[in-house]
């Protein structure tokens, strides 16, 4: 099949880069700045792996217009286009594919991006975009790179359109559910950097190393409150008997610890780093787990059962499960090899349980994908016998439950290829937070033992507290330079607010840490947020200066908080009256003026406040901490692009950046 994909020509409100790709904020950049789009060019190489014709095209990083594009799409002639849109863009997006499809009829379009997977269907953002436009397909999720390949093949061979993709029927939009990728990220295909063009995106001051790489060892961030999982081979009880929880599937009817079956409404697999519990009983296959996984059992000394953390039981301690009751033909063997059912199984009255005294109980590393299951009613089910509880989870494009990682073996092998045949000097990895635990120690194991250390710089996201000081040397010796970390907001209740899981306490101990390590710290921070006064966003701006004159960080940039349709946030917005304009109003989410009403600034003045933050760069002290650690001429024309994007920023949060700003209202 002949297939283009990238980003098509997008003439923005505002002069200047538009920047779509890379899972960041939409932005206009006076500056022009490109970041390379990790997933979809996952995708376009998986494809052209597959046998099709692929041709990369992003008209924003090549700087094609519309006449160019046009003529491309003739020459070519593609049998279907796939790009991605973000919310501020998704009105040009609707005039471009009328436009396309009003020019070349026969092309089939597809769209994805976070706009078009929201979680909450009653906002209509799906249905809204193919209503507006005559798109063939929209992808309802994350991990696209994996569900266009399906597409396609579906389309090759005739086949039902794969669940998740969303498409029409005789002008009638077909509503197919969500993408649900239960794959490994292992089984993509190192991105082939030279089809995808990744000197087109070589724009970041941040990074020193050119030429440079995005890479993305995770989708989104493993950080989350509901790390409930078990080992992928844990046997669950179900109606139709034993299965091992990796292959269990929605609606399946799942044992519960009352007795009950009831189905399973949310299948979670995510990627995890870190400590299993592992218990044995003697009687039973041993439990694996995350630490806070929740068991039923009886403390030593008590009578009655309760749901307890794994890592809170001792040896002693009892699991329970339902009485399984042995009559003619209904029984259950127990052995220390797992399950094997026999008949149907009767259970006594939930009042009853089995125990099994915990024997052994200790810790091991692990990395790899972990599971648990939503079962509907009584929120538990029946895992190796024991009886275990569940919880829900929420969030967009990538929703908190659906983080995936690649190996550590996996990404060295696309750090060799980098280095090795493209030169590349330095690589970003932009997955929501670098994998910490088991996977990080491996992977600074395999970059010194590898000697890849001393031939590329590593730079990547991190979370506050993740890690240790002597895991920040360990990084630095494994080849790692900047840390980029999150801080968005100086008041600890709006971090709770957030769900961001920091502690104010630990930013400027983390900050210290990695700077004793000798990595560099890169803050970001947010401003504009509704529930924030001026005297809340004076304690950000405060507490970012402060970790910049003492030297605990080096860089930070500073956005204003833009709700996204389909967020958790935005929901709130609405239902509080918190928006300065029509939450409709799509092309004014784009970071050029504020989205929410504040307590007590006006638009004017929360984007002042933005661009005071930058004005941290050109405090004396600063100016002459930062010479002093100029030694090189690479640190020369480092300083000079990041005097060049702190101008550009300035200009981006300065008096010119939107007319429409208003001095009201003030709620």
């Amino acid at each position: 099949m002949r297939i283009f994909i990238g980003y098509p020509p997008t003439v923005t409100r505002f002069k200047g880069t538009p920047l779509l790709s890379q899972n960041r904020q939409y932005q206009v950049f006076h500056v022009h700045t490109t970041l390379f789009p990790v997933v979809l060019a996952t995708g376009a190489t998986m494809l052209r792996d597959k046998g099709h014709d692929v041709t990369w095209v992003d008209c924003i990083a090549e700087k094609i217009n519309t006449e160019e594009f046009d003529k491309l799409v003739e020459e070519k002639k593609p049998e279907i286009l796939f790009f991605e849109t973000k919310a501020p863009v998704v009105k040009i997006h609707w005039d471009t594919i009328n436009r396309l499809k009003e020019k070349f009829p026969d092309l089939k379009i597809c769209v994805m991006g976070d706009h078009l997977s929201a979680l909450d269907l009653s906002l209509n953002l799906q249905k809204e975009f193919m209503e507006k436009c005559k798109v063939d397909f929209i992808i309802n999720g994350g991990y696209f790179d994996f569900a266009i390949c399906e597409l396609v093949e579906a389309l090759g061979k005739g086949k039902k359109i794969p669940q998740g993709i969303w498409y029409k029927e005789n002008e009638k939009i077909i509503e197919n559910g969500r993408y649900d990728f239960k794959g490994s990220l292992d089984d993509a295909p190192i991105i082939d950097r030279v089809f995808t063009k990744n000197h087109l995106y070589q724009h970041e001051f941040n990074l020193i190393g050119r030429p440079l790489a995005y890479i993305m060892a995770g989708r989104d961030c493993w950080y989350g409150k509901c790390t409930f999982c078990f080992h992928p081979k844990t046997n669950i009880i179900t109606k139709e008997g034993v299965k091992q929880i990796k292959d269990i599937k929605l609606g399946e009817e799942i044992l519960t610890h009352n007795g009950n079956y009831n189905k399973a409404n949310f299948i979670f697999q995510r990627y995890y780093s870190g400590d299993l519990i592992v218990i044995r009983t003697g009687e039973l296959k041993e439990i694996k787990c995350t630490t806070n996984h929740k068991l039923l059992a009886i403390k030593k000394g008590e009578k009655e059962p309760r749901f307890i953390e794994a890592d809170k039981l001792k040896e002693g301690d009892f699991l329970t499960s339902p009485i399984f009751k042995e009559e003619t033909n209904n029984q259950i063997q127990i052995s220390s090899n797992g399950l094997i059912f026999q008949k149907e199984l009767i259970l006594h009255k939930k009042e009853d349980y089995s125990t099994f005294e915990i024997k052994e109980i200790k810790k091991e590393e692990y990395y790899g994908d972990v599971y648990n299951l939503s079962v509907e009613n009584d929120h538990t089910y029946t895992a190796n016998l024991v009886s275990v509880s569940n919880c829900v989870w929420d969030t967009n494009l990538y929703p908190r439950g659906q983080f995936r990682g690649r190996s550590p073996e996996n990404v060295m092998k696309e750090v060799k290829y980098l280095v090795d045949e493209l030169g590349v000097k330095e690589i970003f990895d932009d997955a929501g937070t670098i994998i910490v635990g088991p996977w990080l120690k491996k992977f600074c194991n395999l970059m010194i033992e590898s000697g890849y250390n001393k031939k590329v710089i590593y730079s990547g996201n991190m979370r506050f507290g993740a890690v240790n000081l002597e895991e920040y040397k360990l990084m630095k010796r494994a080849g790692f330079r900047l840390l980029k970390f999150g801080l968005e907001s100086g008041c600890q209740s709006t971090i709770e607010k957030l769900d961001k899981g920091t502690k104010i306490a630990e930013v400027e101990k983390s900050c210290k840490e990695a700077k004793e390590a000798q990595l560099v710290v890169h803050l970001t921070l947010m401003l504009g947020y509704s529930f924030e006064s001026k005297k809340d966003a004076l304690k950000t701006y405060k507490l970012a200066k402060r970790l910049m004159l003492k030297g605990y960080a080096d860089v930070l940039q500073s956005t204003v908080i833009i709700p996204y349709p389909g967020t958790p946030l935005y929901k709130e917005g609405m239902e509080k009256n918190w928006f300065l304009f029509n939450p409709r109003e799509y092309e004014r989410f784009d970071m050029r003026e504020p989205v929410f009403k504040t307590p007590d600034m006006t638009p004017k003045q929360v984007m002042k406040m933005c661009n005071k933050v930058y004005h941290i760069f050109i405090d004396p002290r600063y100016v002459l901490r930062h010479l002093r650690k100029i030694k090189t001429i690479e640190d020369i024309k480092y300083t000079a692009r990041g005097i060049k994007a702190v101008v550009g920023h300035l200009m981006d949060f300065g008096k010119s950046a939107s007319p429409r700003l208003e001095e009201s209202p003030i709620r």
